[in-house]
């Protein structure tokens, strides 16, 4: 299969991901991504609020798809696309290896939650493993970024022992396969001068489509060709970047996600999620905090409550929905005790 044929078909996809963009949120979510506990409070939320006002709450869905937490793309076996600037930059990570390749124009490539990015150009590549948070934002109409997505299990230590491998291509193979540490590795390489890749990349794009017999061995020939010619890059046209991941910053982010989900999450998802005992994880919040999770969680809630009291009409009753009280007198409970009024005379009081 030649290249134009392969970019004819990549435009197909980009048709049928603009055709998905008409399905609901909830149906988008549980087709793209692993559900997590607290994702799936999130989902339940959002469709016991089908009134919900997104903008009321600063776009509740950008801040979920914004999580580093939350969104975790389902592993589909061998995958290959295109990413264009019809597809919304949103941060994820996956469980395998993906290998993203600039064929023409450019792309900003960001890492993390934090908005550091760097710009991708054109015959350059960007490869990540299974624990960077990452998103990709194409800019012109012109521009053509292809991702490559290879399960982990089709990369051999033995593979990169060759004395002659390039060192970034090396240490990128023995972070990422070590399985008992955590790392969040990046190769990122200058490919202009290494025209037989863009051939070998065809190729599996080729394998891929079309699915021959024995498409399946032809594809891990042509990772392992890949590869090979990622070993035979200059060590002057490739850079590695590497970071672990430790607990106090996952606690970090753990913190974010109530912040960010406290309408719904309870301690059992957050522990569940995060890979903690719940006991223990409550120790640690209190610890970090100096409030246990019930009151963490009330206070944002109450938070939330005291700004749409005073910038909305919405009902008591709405509300406290709204902030996860599904009784309203508790809610009216909870507030009076805070702020030594009811709702009511609150909003009153404020206008």
């Amino acid at each position: 299969m030649n290249k134009e044929s392969i970019l004819r078909l990549l435009h197909e996809q980009d048709l049928e991901c603009l055709r998905q963009a008409d399905t609901s949120l909830p149906d988008v979510l549980m087709k793209e991504f692993i559900m997590t506990d607290v994702m799936k409070g999130y989902l339940n939320y959002f469709l016991k609020n089908k009134d919900l006002n997104l903008s009321l709450y600063n776009s509740t869905a950008q801040e979920c798809l914004g999580s580093r937490n939350i969104l975790i793309k389902k592993a589909a076996g061998f995958q290959i696309c295109k990413h264009t600037n019809k597809m919304a930059m949103y941060l994820h990570k996956h469980t395998y290896i993906e290998l993203d390749y600039v064929y023409k124009g450019s792309c900003r490539y960001y890492i993390g939650n934090t908005g550091s990015s760097f710009l991708l150009k054109e015959k350059e590549l960007c490869m990540i493993n299974q624990h960077v948070i990452h998103g990709l934002e194409a800019a012109g109409d012109n521009d053509i970024i292809f991702k490559c997505f290879i399960p982990i299990e089709y990369l051999k230590q033995e593979d990169f022992n060759n004395p002659h491998t390039c060192t970034a291509l090396k240490e990128f193979a023995e972070y990422t396969l070590c399985s008992q540490r955590q790392y969040e590795v990046r190769l990122t390489a200058d490919m202009r001068q290494r025209k037989k890749f863009e051939n070998i990349l065809f190729d599996l794009f080729s394998e891929l489509f079309e699915k021959e017999a024995g498409w399946r061995h032809a594809y891990t020939y042509y990772t392992f060709l890949l590869m090979t010619e990622l070993a035979r890059i200059p060590e002057e046209k490739c850079v590695l970047t590497v970071g672990r991941i430790n607990n106090d910053a996952k606690m970090m982010q753990l913190l974010n996600c109530i912040e960010k989900n406290y309408q719904y999450i309870t301690l059992k998802a957050l522990a569940d999620d995060f890979h903690f005992q719940e006991n223990y994880l409550g120790r640690k919040i209190k610890k970090l905090t100096d409030r246990n999770f019930n009151e963490l969680v009330q206070e944002y809630r109450l938070k939330e409550a005291e700004r749409l009291l005073q910038k909305t009409d919405l009902s008591v009753e709405k509300i406290s929905a709204r902030i996860g009280y599904s009784t309203p007198a508790y809610f009216y409970k909870l507030f009076r005790t805070r702020y030594h009024m009811t709702p009511v005379e609150f909003r009153s009081k404020i206008k």
